[in-house]
């Protein structure tokens, strides 16, 4: 029967011979093909390469080859760069707490030629002649002069082929080779003065030349059309440069696989930062969508520390809170900026080639039925829409001399440019409203759109103080569990504030006798059990965070009061588009399902509409 380590025989402790010490210091630094590549074009560009290709066979186990034209080395430092814990990186202890370069750790070279056969060629400028070093498994096999441009061109080959267990856990030739694609492409795209050339047994997967734009150099190495629909970034305070390109808000991707960080250039996997964008993100893109692009963050060396993962895709930040609040108020503002020049596209396209007709005084226009064919002669203006969407007449159940909703809910500001001309084309399951607009077809998801307009309002409300109030002219009883009673309690100012009057009734139970006037009256017992639970769970603990518990009972509140049917007839759907187009950020409600989308003429060729509603 086979032992796992359990035997009671007590052994020697002995030191490992250094052939086996090499092979286990190997297993951090080299996991896989990948590694090689990162590590072997992370010192290219530490030594000042301009121009760095990369070749490879059978996803990098038969052959990597990496070549630049940096630096070099003479005889003596080619020797002295395959020994371990030699670098050129550092000089003394100080410098860990402020690392600059790619590379320091000076195994890259000594682990790899231990677990392959290494082949390398260098010239430094001060050299007539280069050095050919060829190693086996860690053991220098020839040293001799040789013919070479300044630079440095390292082969290695067979990979782990004296390490045959750890060749059993390699992944298909396919996905190593994948691997090495995207490490070289994300070295390439955070280097963009660099040129570079991926290459694979004879074909170019990529060669850029060096770029002045990032955009150009991801449309270079990722695939034309790569920056189409991202826009650049750019943010500074605190000490902290944030860079790079994002997508603009509306679908987003399936998944976050297109979102890719980089600190101080270097391509990174944080939770902070990921945690961060999505946070940011999560108001301006559907439900289940995730942004993309490629952000770079810029931090003072000794802040950041890079020694914290054999293989360096790991980091940690001295101070993740300042980082963490400067990224997600820098990409919240750049997401607000993408969402109002997007939404701008969708409320003032082109204008219509017919003008609209003077209308006289006290005129209402006649709004097309949803069921002729044929688009309206005229555009629908916004001051159209202002006389066709009238506020609705109060629920039965408010006093009689109750304040009505807030006007604003139902009007446009004078300031909003002309809607476009838009024909009401019907409805679709899951309350899915079409329009056909000059530009295409836009489609609004009409419980979004309420959740957004009630949320924006919900936010103004709580800043401002002073709320509209609409009073019930039969106060409503709430009763809750005592535990859930005692923590709504502790949370009746910020209700209050939002514009709920509610009182404690006795006995676990809440007299409310007013809601605020965008506040859906039948929604209310829901609400008022939802926000005890929150207040229960700590999510709405103002005295911690108030800012964070206003945006949560936000958007709490306003996805209790987008629930309802699609609007029934035209007139409601263009006074509920109307109300939307007069938002901050109408693309999308606070939770990230989409509210309203323009699907140009050119987008709908075989592109599914609801792909990003439902």
């Amino acid at each position: 029967m086979p032992s796992y380590g359990n035997n009671s025989t007590p052994r020697p402790i002995h030191i490992l011979p250094d052939a086996v010490a090499s092979r286990i210091a190997a297993g951090e630094v080299v996991e896989r093909p990948v590694a090689v590549v990162k590590e072997l074009v992370e010192n290219s560009l530490d030594a000042g390469a301009a121009r760095i290709s990369v070749d490879f066979a059978e996803g990098g186990v038969r052959r990597i080859v990496v070549e630049d034209d940096g630096t070099g080395m003479n005889r003596d430092n080619a020797l002295l760069s395959l020994e371990r814990h030699a670098t050129s990186k550092l000089e003394d202890a100080g410098d860990l707490d402020h690392i600059a370069s790619f590379g320091f750790r000076g195994e890259a070279l000594p682990s790899i030629a231990s677990v392959a056969h290494l082949t390398m060629k260098t010239r430094d400028a001060a050299s007539e002649t280069g050095t050919l070093v060829e190693v086996a498994g860690g053991l220098v096999k020839d040293v001799r002069e040789t013919g070479a441009p300044r630079g440095t061109r390292i082969e290695v080959a067979d990979l782990f082929y004296n390490v045959p267990a750890r060749l059993k856990f390699l992944k298909s030739e396919k996905t190593e080779a994948a691997h090495i694609v995207l490490a070289t492409r994300l070295l390439a795209l955070a280097n963009p003065s660099v040129a570079f050339t991926l290459s694979s047994e004879g074909r170019t997967l990529f060669s850029s030349p060096a770029c002045e734009s990032l955009a150009r150099r991801a449309d270079e190495v990722f695939g034309r059309g790569t920056a189409s629909g991202m826009a650049e970034i750019s943010a500074e305070g605190d000490g902290i440069t944030l860079s790079g390109l994002l997508l603009s808000p509306g679908t987003g991707r399936p998944s976050r696989a297109d979102l890719y960080f980089f600190a101080n250039r270097r391509s990174v996997e944080n939770r902070l930062l990921l945690s961060a964008t999505l946070e940011a993100a999560e108001s301006f893109f559907p439900r289940d969508r995730f942004p993309a692009g490629f952000l770079f963050i810029t931090i003072d060396p000794a802040a950041i520390d890079v020694n914290v993962h054999p293989a360096k895709r790991e980091i940690r930040l001295r101070d993740e809170a300042k980082v963490r609040d400067f990224v997600l108020a820098a990409l919240r503002e750049k997401f607000g900026e993408l969402s109002r020049g997007k939404s701008a596209q969708i409320a003032a396209p082109r204008p219509a080639a017919v003008p609209a007709p003077t209308l006289a005084p006290g005129t209402t226009p006649r709004i097309p039925a949803a069921s002729i064919p044929t688009p309206p002669a005229t555009p629908v203006k916004a001051g159209i829409l202002r006389e066709v969407a009238e506020p609705p007449a109060p629920p039965s159940n408010l006093h009689a001399n109750a304040p009505h909703p807030a006007p604003t809910l139902h009007t446009l500001p004078e300031s909003l440019p002309q809607l476009p001309s838009w024909r009401f084309v019907g409805t679709l399951s899951g309350g899915l409203v079409l329009f056909e607009t000059t530009e295409g077809l836009l489609v609004l998801g009409a419980s979004a759109a309420r959740a957004r307009i009630a949320y924006e309002h919900c936010l103004a409300d709580l800043e401002k103080g002073e709320p509209v109030t609409q009073g019930l002219l039969f106060p409503l009883v709430v009763e809750l569990s005592p535990a859930a009673a005692g923590a709504l309690e502790g949370g009746l100012a910020l209700l209050r504030r939002g514009g709920f009057e509610i009182e404690p009734f006795g006995r676990g139970s809440f007299r409310l006798s007013g809601v605020p006037a965008w506040f859906p009256v039948e929604a209310a017992d829901e609400f008022i059990k939802n926000a005890a639970d929150s207040f229960a769970e700590g999510g709405l603990r103002s005295a911690r965070d108030p800012l964070q518990a206003r945006d949560t009972f936000a958007r709490i509140a306003a996805t209790h009061a987008g629930r309802g049917p699609a609007p029934a007839d035209e007139a409601q759907a263009l006074d509920l588009a109307s109300r939307l187009l007069a938002c901050k950020n109408p693309l999308a409600d606070a939770r990230g399902r989409a509210a309203i989308t323009l699907f140009t003429r050119r987008e709908l060729t075989g592109q599914a509409v609801q792909r990003a509603f439902l």
